[in-house]
């Protein structure tokens, strides 16, 4: 047999071979119908509609319009749609940390293909990462995680003089949970903002505040960092503004219980009437001014654990990364991994009342961090999970038809009962909520409702219940004493009725929202959380501790991941994860570049 016609038969033994598999041949393969096609699939927070755009034989365009988070929504455009496109198959890796939206972009592309008369297995063949070992690299400092606290620790390492600074992110985007807020800071120490509301505090009235806002008990908070911050907020705040953080320096808000610290917000929360996101504004300029200061920043890049040397000091981590695995060394490690709310081993080890809070943070808040320096001896101060009333772990309280939540008048539980003062601060209002049976109650509203279209926008997907009578009320929402649940609203609305202010918790009468015209509403409300009230304990520099006092040497901690040292039981207020962990990379910088100098 000559070569070539062995070489046809080889050929035609593997089509047919992959025909046997499922496989597409050439043959199979079917000519497009050009144009524009486009699908409707359902993503993370509501729909996403997917437009293709194709000739006789390949995908030339694809956009989406979602109302997904915006800094996922960044990351599928900026890499998943190009990678779908270069590659000419919808069997490619998915966008770390927005595996759901990555998913539905894939199904829409799909399914727009087959409006377009391809083949069930065209534009299917796989192309998926395995990462390789690579070889050792070395750098000066490597910061993990890239919300506001690594990233700001990046940024002061730089403007101390630090040449070689690297932000390991594992999820395939930057931001973090900071992106997931709506990018509110408090700060104190006479900048122009605290000049513009007319407050501010001394180092020692920020510590006496954080003691107050969160009561916890004299001596358990780390009063020499709380110091610190209040010394490095007003430079900090001031550097970033001036590079175009895109903070309102005239508009604010209380966010604390005490109403005694006004909160910084960026300029989009104030744009529209539910919060939008607006974090994702801030972090976009904190990753830009990173890059401008010649930070690297590694993307898919997860740190698995810390290198020592044989004393025990930390020398670099290891890094799994979507396509190479490799050791890399530095002088000084600085964890920024955010909090623990998606490891439910975790939260069982340390906030085991909070089993039932859902996260609403950032995909990459699984302790990571927490558990790589535990691993060297270090441990967590406080208990706690802090958050607020929200839908579920897709919408929360944010968007058209998560903050519904809050556009309510009682809170009933399970019962059919009222339970504290639905006023409270949302930082009490979380634990009223979660003492209640399957940490669950409804929002009762009425017609009257000037987001009613909303509501019944909820109803329709399964969020909230209408009827036109309390007691058919009481029966869609399952309660076990309906009787109980009419009797409690007809208090509630009589108490309105006569002028007073309601009789069972003292809510004012003007802040109460009686429920008086049908249709009625119910919306099931549960716990969600975007921050933890517990996290590694340090020192005054942010220097990661053994249980002993001493320090882990090299190690520092920042942001949402040491909170537990500047507040206890309760959340100190807005602003309190996203302003002190941006301050707490100047004090994790400076201490650094000391050491470096020596």
């Amino acid at each position: 047999m000559n070569l070539r016609k062995k070489a046809v038969m080889m050929v035609v033994s593997a089509v047919i071979a992959g025909m046997a598999f499922g496989m597409t041949s050439l043959a199979e393969e079917k000519a497009l119908t050009p144009g524009e096609y486009e699908a409707t699939v359902a993503a993370m927070k509501g729909d996403m509609t997917v437009h293709v755009t194709v000739d006789e034989t390949s995908i030339t365009d694809i956009t989406i319009d979602t109302v997904d988070t915006k800094q996922v929504v960044g990351a599928v455009i900026d890499t998943l749609i190009p990678e779908i496109l270069d590659k000419q198959s919808v069997n490619v890796d998915s966008v770390s940390g927005a595996t759901i939206s990555s998913y539905a972009l894939k199904s829409g592309v799909k399914n727009c293909l087959e409006q377009a008369g391809a083949a069930e297995d065209q534009f299917n063949e796989e192309f998926k990462s395995e990462a390789v070992q690579g070889e050792d690299q070395q750098t000066q400092v490597v910061v993990v995680g890239s919300g506001a606290a690594g990233l700001s620790a990046a940024i002061q390492l730089k403007n101390n003089g630090i040449e070689d600074v690297i932000v390991l992110e594992k999820l395939g985007y930057t931001g973090g949970t900071s992106a997931h807020s709506s990018g509110g800071a408090w700060v104190v120490g006479g900048t122009q903002f605290n000049e513009n509301t007319g407050f501010d505090y001394t180092p020692d009235e920020l510590v006496a505040h954080m003691y107050a806002a969160s009561e916890a008990e004299e001596g358990t908070l780390n009063d020499a960092l709380i110091r610190k911050i209040a010394e490095a907020a007003p430079v900090v705040f001031n550097e970033y503004y001036e590079a175009g953080a895109p903070w309102d320096l005239e508009q604010y808000t209380f966010g604390d219980n005490l109403n005694e610290m006004p909160v910084a917000w960026v300029k989009s929360f104030y744009e529209t009437a539910w919060e939008s996101g607006a974090g994702v504004d801030l972090m976009d300029f904190m990753a830009r001014y990173a890059n401008e200061k010649g930070v690297e920043i590694r993307l898919n890049s997860r740190a698995a654990s810390l290198l020592t040397d044989e004393d025990g000091a930390v020398i670099g981590v290891t890094v799994e990364g979507k396509e190479e695995n490799y050791n890399l060394y530095a002088d000084k490690v600085v964890l920024a991994t955010g909090g623990f709310q998606r490891n439910t081993e975790l939260v069982e080890q340390i906030a085991p009342d909070c089993v039932n809070v859902i996260p609403f943070t950032g995909a990459g808040s699984t302790g990571g961090g927490i558990v790589m320096a535990q691993e060297l001896g270090a441990y967590v101060k406080g208990n706690t999970i802090g958050g607020a009333r929200g839908l579920d772990m897709r919408l929360g309280y944010q968007g058209p038809i998560g903050t519904l939540v809050w556009y309510v008048g009682p809170l009933v539980n399970k019962e059919g009962s009222r339970f504290a003062a639905e006023t409270n601060h949302y930082s009490r209002n979380f634990f009223d909520i979660l003492a209640q049976t399957d940490s669950t109650v409804y929002g009762i509203t009425d017609s009257t409702n000037a987001a009613a279209d909303r509501f019944d926008e909820a109803v329709a997907m399964g969020y909230a219940v209408k009827a036109d009578t309390l007691e058919e009320l009481g029966e869609a929402m399952g309660l076990t004493d309906v009787d109980t649940f009419v009797k409690t609203i007809e208090t509630y609305n009589a108490d309105y009725e006569a002028g007073n202010d309601d009789s069972a918790f003292g809510v004012a009468h003007d802040a109460m929202a009686p429920i008086l015209e049908a249709p009625f509403y119910a919306i099931t409300t549960k716990d969600v959380s975007s921050f933890c009230l517990a996290g590694l304990a340090v020192d005054e520099n942010c220097r990661i501790l053994k249980e002993d006092g001493s320090e882990i040497a090299n190690l520092y901690g920042a942001g949402e991941l040491i909170c537990g040292n500047i507040t206890a039981g309760y959340y100190t207020g807005s602003g309190s994860q996203v302003g002190p962990g941006m301050y707490e990379g100047k004090i994790i910088a400076d201490d650094i570049a000391a050491g470096m100098t020596e």
